[in-house]
């Protein structure tokens, strides 16, 4: 035994640099993926909900010619839209995503609404104007956030989430699922 360490000096440092950069800059895992997909959905999910209650609240104690409620829930997905694109400012795709599958879910929620109201053609247009509205904007905000590339990713992914959206749905009307 001659004192002398096993490992040199450097070798030490270089290994005690990697590990931290590779603990600094994480590369691209899907479990990161997953659990910022996650944050996305919770981030939309809060305000919407919060909007929601808030809503029922106002629709008994002030009751309007309008639903607080739905303006309430609306507004939720648009703060919850931003919220997410804050948290993913440099990832279009994934905001896009997020955004999609909200704006087809309030297509869907205006269709049913416009198919039991006696002013149809209102609730639609409403529906639209506040869709296209969030979409629009969060798109806006991820150009501003992200640049021009995160725009492609967000048109990309809206273009992904339209496709399987219709799909599904004329899978359904052959079926006979949709009545």
């Amino acid at each position: 035994m001659t004192g002398k360490p096993e490992k040199p000096v450097d070798d030490i440092a270089r290994q005690a640099k990697r590990m931290k950069s590779n603990r600094d800059n994480p590369g691209p895992s899907p479990l990161r993926g997953i659990g910022t997909f996650g944050m996305i959905g919770w981030s939309i999910v809060v305000p919407t909900v919060g909007g929601a209650f808030l809503g029922l609240w106002l629709d008994r104690i002030a009751p309007q010619g309008f639903s607080w409620t739905l303006a309430l829930i609306l507004a939720g997905v648009v703060i919850g839209g931003f919220i997410a694109a804050a948290w993913m400012n440099k990832e279009g795709l994934a905001i896009g995503i997020a955004t999609s599958v909200v704006f087809f879910a309030g297509l869907g929620l205006g269709m049913r609404m416009a198919l039991r109201s006696a002013k149809p053609v209102a609730t639609l247009v409403l529906s639209a104007a506040f869709r296209i509205s969030a979409l629009l904007g969060i798109g806006w905000f991820v150009v501003g956030q992200g640049g021009p590339w995160s725009l492609l990713g967000y048109a990309a992914a809206f273009i992904i989430v339209r496709f399987i959206t219709t799909t599904v749905a004329s899978v359904s009307t052959r079926s006979g699922g949709a009545k």
